[in-house]
């Protein structure tokens, strides 16, 4: 059966959580009662791994055996409390961070953007090709480019 719930506590290295139920009927007649450690479902956990778990305090669904012994948590449900943001819309894949950073696709105007309020590192094991058809515009404060071996093109520089 499907029970809605809200994360009561996390196990953020197994991927578990416990869920508190408010029981309609049976059990205690409408009193809360926690979950053993159950599993959350994620994308992916084999060769290729996606982990993600949901905040203690959000609103969960998940199936549960008759009992509500055992069972996975599906995952999280938007709330009269956690609802989608003005970013959630038509066409576009969110995912935003509590810190304010983001990840937008518009796939109705094939954008995507990412909107990092601190730091942004990324690191690349082998080659890397930009192919830019537009143009491009790099804006910082300062910075340094360093090339160990040689340089090929152009060096026309244009500073405003």
């Amino acid at each position: 059966m499907f029970k809605m719930g809200i994360i009561s506590k996390i196990d953020y290295k197994k991927a578990l959580v416990k869920v508190a139920f408010r029981e309609e009927r049976g059990r205690d007649d409408g009193e809360k009662f926690e979950t053993g450690w159950l599993p959350v479902l994620q994308l992916r956990t084999s060769k290729d791994k996606y982990y993600t778990m949901p905040d203690k305090g959000e609103q969960v669904v998940c199936m549960m055996d008759e009992d509500c012994e055992n069972g996975v948590c599906l995952g999280a449900v938007y709330s009269e409390v956690n609802k989608p943001t003005g970013k959630m819309k038509q066409d576009t894949s969110v995912i935003e961070f509590d810190d304010g950073t983001s990840i937008v696709y518009d796939r109705a105007a094939s954008k995507l953007t990412i909107d990092a309020v601190g730091n942004l590192a990324i690191t690349i094991g082998g080659n890397a090709n930009v192919d830019i058809t537009g143009v491009a515009t790099i804006k910082a404060g300062t910075g340094t480019i360093n090339l160990l071996d040689s340089f090929t093109g152009s060096t026309r520089h244009l500073f405003i």
